[in-house]
């Protein structure tokens, strides 16, 4: 029978996993503007993600759609504040 976890989304985002995760979202993407401004400013916004995630407040950021034309489909993507979610979230 499979354990089960208790209380397993204050560990996600506590301050240690949700930098870790931002530092891994931002890999190879540090020089992008959007990117280093959340960089500039990460434990601040580590710490306000962080309670956002916690109080049930967060709403996901504007995505960015990009239609790719030589084959007919369309992408969409977050910004960096979805990725970090993301990278916590997927962490587990």
């Amino acid at each position: 029978m499979p354990r089960r976890e208790t209380d397993i989304f204050s560990h996600i985002a506590n301050f240690q996993a949700l930098t870790a995760a931002a530092l891994n979202a931002a890999r190879g993407k540090r020089r992008k503007p959007g990117v280093a401004a959340f960089l500039a400013g990460l434990e601040h916004r580590v710490l306000r993600l962080g309670q956002t995630l916690l109080d049930g407040t967060w709403q996901p950021g504007e995505y960015t759609v990009i239609q790719v034309l030589d084959v007919s489909r369309v992408n969409a993507r977050g910004g960096i504040h979805e990725s970090v979610r993301g990278c916590v979230a997927g962490s587990r």
